[in-house]
């Protein structure tokens, strides 16, 4: 859940501009977003065990997996991952200051 309320205009502002949104799924969402399924992903409360191995995962896929402020994931809670590089730009520059 989105905590705060810049955050929850945020997820506002996501929800307004994607076709189909749906909470949970936790590994499967990230399994559909490498086999193409789905486009994005955010996340914003996970613990090291709940993305590392699906880093290489998305990657290897071709998708793009970095934190809300574009850094490496392994360094924070708050993830983007996306399918599409320049879908990840668009999200990136929405939530860059969100933390």
């Amino acid at each position: 859940m989105m905590s705060g309320s810049t955050q929850q205009a945020l997820l506002q502002k996501l929800l307004r501009t994607t076709h189909i949104a749906q909470f949970g799924g936790n590994c499967y969402a990230y399994g559909l977003l490498a086999a193409g399924g789905i486009d994005l992903i955010t996340e914003n409360d996970l613990k090291p065990w709940d993305i590392f191995a699906l880093i290489p995962i998305i990657r290897g896929a071709g998708g793009t997996v970095t934190s809300w402020s574009g850094e490496q994931p392994e360094t924070s809670s708050h993830i983007i991952a996306c399918g599409d590089q320049q879908l990840h730009s668009e999200v990136l520059k929405l939530l860059r200051n969100a933390v």
